[in-house]
């Protein structure tokens, strides 16, 4: 998936896609923050509004994602290695 870089601010860094059925979840950062964002395969450039799941109170940044069946697991970095994990099908929850 390409990501159209924002002209005037930072750019989405190390982005995760989790595909389900005929929607997508898109995980991000941008500096310390990291969000999420979901859509449709059939209309990608209609992405939800981003929903923030981590900051720099929060061990998410430089997080790598692995999906593990209906599980998506995260590894956290840094001086305490921390593993976050949800359900895919959260990450199309609208709430």
């Amino acid at each position: 998936m390409l990501i159209e870089k924002n002209q005037n601010g930072a750019s989405m860094e190390t982005p995760h896609l989790v595909i389900e059925d005929r929607r997508f979840a898109l995980i991000y950062q941008l500096a310390s923050d990291t969000f999420l964002r979901h859509g449709s395969l059939i209309d990608p450039k209609a992405l939800s509004a981003p929903i923030q799941i981590g900051g720099a109170a929060t061990p998410t940044t430089a997080t790598r994602w692995a999906r593990a069946g209906d599980d998506l697991v995260g590894f956290a970095g840094g001086v305490t290695p921390w593993c976050l994990r949800a359900k895919v099908t959260d990450l199309f929850d609208r709430r």
